[in-house]
């Protein structure tokens, strides 16, 4: 049911059922649809020690840059959902008493904004809004050595072919964000937060949101297996190295492993598929804290050595 508030304003079809699908990250080594879940191969929440290795000392020069007093930006790419995140994720950053200051955040987003634009270096977004976003926040794109990629794709294809496109679209993305930041040496990556009470667009779920999270994974497990189209090391570098973070999808208000949920209607803007405020400050503690337990982030995005070995 559809419910119309003050003035006819469309508010969120709360009454929408949800998927009983299992996030990908507390689907571990079980399936959907014949595919494994978890961040990474073999049902992993951590990337396998080789690509940790790789990320690890990459995110050290990060932190020598710093250390050396040559600052640098971390951006935000996508869409309005990634804009509304990351505006929370701004403040979450400059209250931590050990976040590195020196790093400059850009928000680089823009509503609908998907992979398929972001893999066209043509495309207005990259020749007209980036520049403007830079010129405007007093960066160039030499400064840019960390981003986050909040993505999708608006396929009507089916499971796994939709998965399989975004990861298409993806790789070449990355390759874009590349040459369009020439010094960006990280991604962390993810899809966006369920959007099943959406009443301007319903049918989102699983289609467009949970399922494409396997088009998340299968890039960085590209990239894992030594492709060559994310080579992000060496002569041959055309992307940056990847990883996961910000992952804000939760069956509604059915908790994760983590107590991550978003309920309807409060987490939820009036359309039902935007976070409120109160659902972007959710979206933007799942990113900050996911960066904060990321062995590689810590290295470049805390003030100080981040010592200790990581569990993998």
């Amino acid at each position: 049911m559809v419910l119309a508030g003050k003035g006819g304003l469309t508010m969120a079809n709360c009454q929408a059922p949800l998927t009983g699908l299992t996030p990908i990250n507390d689907l571990g080594i079980g399936t959907y649809l014949g595919f494994g879940g978890g961040f990474y191969p073999g049902g992993l929440n951590r990337p396998p020690l080789p690509h940790y290795g790789a990320g690890r000392n990459i995110a050290d020069a990060l932190a020598a840059e710093l250390f050396a007093g040559n600052p640098f930006a971390f951006a935000a790419i996508g869409f309005s959902g990634t804009a509304r995140t990351w505006t929370q994720f701004e403040p979450l950053w400059n209250a931590h008493p050990h976040t590195s200051k020196a790093i400059k955040l850009l928000n680089l987003t823009r509503g609908g904004i998907g992979a398929d634009a972001l893999a066209a270096p043509t495309h207005w977004y990259w020749t007209t809004h980036v520049p403007a976003e830079l010129a405007a926040q007093q960066a160039a794109p030499g400064d840019v050595r960390v981003v986050w990629v909040q993505t999708g794709l608006d396929s009507t294809a089916a499971f796994p072919a939709n998965a399989q496109a975004l990861q298409a679209y993806l790789v070449t993305a990355l390759q874009t964000i590349k040459a369009q930041f020439p010094n960006c040496r990280i991604a962390y990556l993810t899809s966006a937060h369920y959007q099943g009470f959406s009443t301007p667009n319903p049918g989102r779920e699983p289609r467009l949101n949970y399922e494409q999270a396997w088009g998340i994974k299968w890039t960085i497990e590209q990239q894992i297996a030594g492709d060559a189209a994310l080579a992000f090391h060496g002569a041959g570098t055309v992307a940056p190295w990847l990883g996961w973070s910000g992952y804000g999808w939760a069956d509604g208000d059915t908790p994760r492993f983590d107590g991550h949920f978003m309920s309807c209607p409060a987490d939820f803007a009036p359309d039902g598929q935007h976070p409120s405020v109160a659902g972007a400050i959710k979206l933007a503690s799942v990113l900050f804290n996911d960066l904060l337990d990321d062995w590689v982030a810590k290295a470049w995005m805390l003030d100080g050595p981040a010592t200790g070995d990581p569990c993998i």
